[in-house]
């Protein structure tokens, strides 16, 4: 009998994640219609999806498809960082692999077959033309419904053909977004397995009690328990026009004595909220004073303007219609420059919108408009709202009264919400993603991601 040499940093599989893995690796190794055996699993947070499938990689990497090549795909580089290095850290001891991080690779140890697995993003080629260069025994698309585009996924199959590979197989895991990845399970005859955040026996429930407290009823069913969740319709049906408490309207106006928080949305066409939080009977609430909808780009002259109208700011929060590249802009951007030199002390905090799902931002900022259990309203328009471009009919009433999700099976994800905005002047979509931006940043919900901003 062989001795063991190493621990896995891991316990027995809980009973969903075993059932994942009898129906992937289920003999006889029959591969399906397309040449390869497909499974998709859908799980709520904290379910343990990630771990098993990093377990699933290992094990074929090492037994059945020994020695071959191995896929693993996220949606964007960071997530190949930040979930499958840190969870592969976790459970491989780490005398067994090497990652070189210039190619995105990671090389177990001749001990174990010397198996490679490729790290794959939807940044990692060029464009979606047909795929070259190696071909995989097996593949993990982790988070593929986060992947607006679906490029990942259809990129996988036609690599999936390594003739060494004893079986060639495919795993896709995710959290349930609505678009293209919704229709693509409804119309697909592959296995499927679904388990919510407490099928995971190893957290205790309370656990996942408290995080899910400030989360809307949609939100809950989507993140906690892997339901799909149908979003057509009003976005914020919510929100009541009417005197606080009962409603969104607060008689707070603007007091220039008091500090207050500025949250823009930066882009060709931009938006920029005056917000004063103020105290209520258990919890602040915060109020949106005056709002800016400009036709321009130029921020200097919004922040200039702004400077005039209220001084300055003790709170920055600034997102961009832009690349991810875009977002770096802590370290010395154009807009970090200016903001730091026009308003010197104010905190400046910027949205990492690339890991946090346009809906979960939507469902976050709902639960401040009306909490989902208490009722409390802790996010109000003032009775004396100054709309400086009231013209352009695009605040944050026009918002709220206005905005709603696409119908059930259109692009989802960061795209869900976006409007042409050549054809549609009056899109509500600057103003909504500033007041997300604010909410996501003033208030980081709990149990979320660990780095939903980051502050200059």
């Amino acid at each position: 009998m062989t001795t063991p040499t190493h621990t896995l940093g891991c316990q027995h599989p809980h009973p969903k994640q075993a059932e994942l893995r009898d129906l992937l690796f289920r003999r006889p190794f029959d591969p399906g219609a397309d040449g390869h055996r497909r499974i998709f699993a859908e799980a709520g947070r904290g379910g343990g999806k990630t771990l098993i499938a990093a377990l699933l990689m290992l094990e074929s990497a090492t037994t059945f498809n020994r020695g071959l090549p191995h896929l693993w795909s996220e949606p964007t580089y960071r997530d190949c960082i930040r979930v499958f290095m840190r969870t592969w850290s976790y459970l491989v001891p780490r005398d067994l692999w090497t990652f070189n991080k210039s190619d995105m690779v990671v090389t177990l140890s001749p001990r174990i077959g010397g198996a490679t697995i490729d790290l794959f993003s939807r940044h990692s080629r060029d464009s979606e033309s047909e795929p070259r260069g190696p071909t995989y025994a097996g593949a993990v698309s982790d988070e593929v419904a986060k992947d607006n585009s679906g490029k990942i996924f259809k990129l996988v199959a036609p690599l999936l053909r390594d003739p060494g590979a004893e079986l060639l197989w495919h795993l896709s895991i995710t959290t349930p977004r609505p678009g293209w990845y919704a229709q693509l399970l409804a119309n697909s005859n592959d296995a499927k397995i679904r388990w919510s955040s407490y099928d995971n026996t190893y957290i205790p429930p309370a656990v996942f009690d408290g995080f899910s407290v400030d989360m809307t009823e949609d939100e809950r069913r989507q993140e906690i328990f892997a339901e799909h969740v149908s979003l057509a319709g009003l976005v914020w049906s919510e929100f009541a026009d009417a005197p606080h408490p009962a409603g969104n309207r607060h008689p707070h106006k603007f007091d220039p004595r008091a500090p207050w928080t500025l949250a823009c949305d930066i882009g060709n066409r931009s938006a920029w909220l005056v917000i004063q939080t103020v105290a209520g009977l258990d919890s602040p609430i915060d109020v949106i004073v005056a709002e800016y909808q400009p036709d321009h780009g130029d921020t200097t002259a919004m922040v200039e303007r702004i400077s005039h109208d209220y001084g300055y700011p003790a709170h920055v929060i600034a997102g961009s219609d832009a690349s991810d590249a875009h977002r770096s802009t802590l370290t010395g951007s154009a807009h970090a420059v200016l903001f730091r030199a026009a308003w010197p002390g104010a905190r400046i905090s910027w949205p990492t919108g690339a890991n946090v799902s346009k809906e979960r931002q939507v469902w976050h900022a709902k639960a401040r408009v009306c909490h989902p259990r208490s009722r409390a309203r802790l996010l109000c328009v003032s009775d004396h709202l100054k709309s400086h471009d009231r013209s352009k009919r695009r605040g944050v009433l026009e918002m709220f009264a206005s905005d709603s999700w696409p119908e059930a099976g259109e692009t989802g994800g960061a795209a869900l919400l976006r409007k042409d905005k050549a054809r549609n002047p009056q899109s509500v979509e600057d103003t909504r993603d500033a007041l997300l931006y604010a909410m996501v940043c003033l208030h980081p919900p709990r149990g979320g991601d660990p780095d939903w901003h980051r502050v200059a």
